[in-house]
């Protein structure tokens, strides 16, 4: 009786590996599938920060969030870096990116906030 139980156990345990195997395989088809969309426009521009929302302006700590009005665009929220985020009224730099699915991101260009001298005002 314990020979039934011991091949029991084994066949148990390798049909558990081969399911987690097939579990995993759709897993990762799936997230191939998901992320094949592709960036058919990248280009940077600017925009007026017209309010901060959360975090302490002035101080190092949380997390900012600004609602910027793009030039050539709508009035967007992006991220705002933590040290010496921009006030309100500045024009930040922006990166805007268009998907072939019609989703276009906006997001603060923090690059070229520093490389214009954003750190040292």
């Amino acid at each position: 009786m314990g020979q039934f139980f011991d091949n029991w156990a084994w066949a148990h345990r390798n049909a558990r590996a081969w399911g987690m195997v097939i579990v995993l395989a759709g897993l990762l088809s799936w997230a191939l599938w998901a992320t094949r969309v592709e960036r058919i426009e990248y280009h940077e521009t600017s925009g007026e920060l017209v309010e901060v929302i959360g975090g302490n302006q002035g101080e190092n700590s949380g997390i900012a969030v600004g609602r910027v009005r793009v030039d050539d665009g709508p009035e967007i929220k992006v991220y705002l870096p933590q040290q010496l985020p921009p006030k309100v009224g500045d024009r930040v730099p922006l990166i805007m990116e268009c998907y072939d699915d019609g989703k276009v991101l906006y997001a603060f260009d923090n690059g070229k906030w520093i490389a214009d001298g954003g750190l040292v005002r």
